[in-house]
């Protein structure tokens, strides 16, 4: 399999287009979203959230319980990965993540784990009084990307499984024959961390594998990655899907800055406390 990427820009959004056959591979960039409405005349008189307002005002309206944004939100970044002829598939977006910024039963942002310590730790720091109850501060999210169902209205399965990706096979050194990095959001934790959530994808001959990954490190306090892992095997039906969890304390630790400062390199060292593996299959059309 080879193919070459189609690259246009649409509107201020770069796209980039590959095709895997049967699969179609797009993936979309653009600027930061706006601090605050960016056109307050027009907004004024159109519906609450309408196409009409802007991308500022539209996310305002569809995350009604979030008081604040990440630092960098990219509204318009995406990755979506379907069937060319079929239409079903999986997409990635920011706006469907923020969605899932965790709550409690009753709608109420659940404060994390780690809320008091981190503001014991930061006693003086107008952030953590001014929004610790408000919503989670670290912008933490349980997405697994958004399945789209086929041109015909049918969905992917999804179920529970004991198969696992084949990790051996993913550190072959086949040739990539298309690779994307894509950030969604990422916040500076008002300079004591950062919580980011990206996705990365790399098609090769035989399969293509997506990697989604939100990295929390909260300074002398917490480190925490969530992953979830997509591989698809070009002559299945379906999609595996690993979701993982691993954290560390980052109290009394000395892990050198370098260290503290790369996702890859942390996550080597923070301890596995949730796996579970799914099959995404596939409808018959």
């Amino acid at each position: 399999m080879s193919g070459s990427v189609d690259s246009i820009d649409v509107n201020g959004v770069k796209q980039d287009t590959f095709r895997a056959r049967p699969w179609i591979v797009v993936a979309h960039q653009s600027h930061i979203l706006h601090s605050k409405c960016s056109a307050p005349a027009v907004c004024a008189k159109q519906p609450k959230g309408s196409d009409q307002t802007c991308l500022f005002c539209q996310f305002e309206a569809k995350l009604p319980n979030l008081p604040s944004f990440p630092d960098m939100t990219f509204p318009r970044n995406r990755l979506v990965v379907k069937h060319e002829e079929h239409g079903y598939g999986i997409e990635f977006n920011c706006l469907e993540a923020l969605k899932t910024v965790r709550r409690d039963e009753d709608g109420q942002v659940l404060e994390v784990g780690v809320a008091d310590a981190w503001k014991e730790a930061r006693s003086d720091c107008e952030f953590s009084k001014r929004i610790l109850k408000k919503f989670d501060w670290t912008f933490g999210t349980d997405y697994q990307g958004t399945l789209m169902p086929s041109s015909q209205g049918n969905c992917i399965s999804f179920e529970k499984t004991s198969e696992t990706i084949d990790m051996e096979r993913l550190k072959s050194r086949d040739e990539i024959l298309f690779y994307d990095s894509i950030d969604l959001y990422e916040d500076e934790l008002a300079d004591h961390g950062v919580a980011k959530l990206d996705v990365k994808i790399r098609v090769m001959k035989g399969y293509f594998f997506i990697l989604l990954r939100y990295f929390l490190r909260v300074d002398h306090i917490l480190a925490r990655v969530q992953d979830v892992r997509i591989f698809h095997d070009f002559n299945t039906d379906y999609l595996l899907q690993e979701v993982s969890r691993r954290e560390m304390s980052l109290k009394n630790t000395d892990i050198p800055a370098d260290v503290l400062s790369d996702p890859v390199k942390l996550t080597q060292r923070l301890t596995l406390v949730f796996q579970e593996n799914h099959k995404l299959v596939f409808p018959v059309e």
